[in-house]
């Protein structure tokens, strides 16, 4: 690692502590043990750990690591039980539903000669451990961003 990518990732660290430190615990309920986070204060933590998974995703290429290794796969289970299964990668280093949608329905056409039925299940996957599977509620939003993709107007 460089001496401006150590810094870079020791700025990350710093803003990740920052952003942790500032968090505003508000309506902290004894009974549940739960309590609510500011949107803000989310956001801030959201950026900040998008903002280091890109930078560390982009050191692993800078390495001299192969893309299609290190990223992972999309798998999409769709009604009538086609699996399609698909190494991803995209420019943010975190995975994009919506364009992996419109690929597993592209594979989808391409084995079986029909369109595509709905999704039951969508996940992302490395080296065989599950990562990040998606609400049906997300899978319905990345439907329709990708249909406005895949639709000619």
């Amino acid at each position: 690692m460089s001496k401006a990518a150590a810094y870079r990732l020791r700025d990350l660290v710093q803003q990740l502590d920052r952003a942790l430190l500032t968090l505003e615990l508000t309506d902290f309920d004894d009974k549940t043990d739960e309590a609510t986070l500011s949107l803000r204060d989310c956001g801030r933590i959201e950026r900040t750990l998008e903002d280091a998974a890109a930078f560390l995703h982009g050191l692993r290429f800078a390495n001299g690591d192969d893309a299609m290794a290190v990223s992972p796969t999309c798998v999409v289970e769709f009604v009538d039980g086609e699996i399609t299964r698909m190494t991803t990668w995209s420019v943010s280093g975190k995975p994009d539903a919506r364009r992996d949608i419109t690929l597993a329905h592209h594979a989808y056409r391409s084995r079986t000669g029909r369109e595509p039925p709905a999704i039951k299940a969508m996940y992302f996957e490395s080296e065989g451990v599950q990562l990040l599977p998606l609400t049906p509620e997300e899978i319905a939003e990345a439907m329709r961003e990708a249909d406005k993709l895949e639709r000619p107007r």
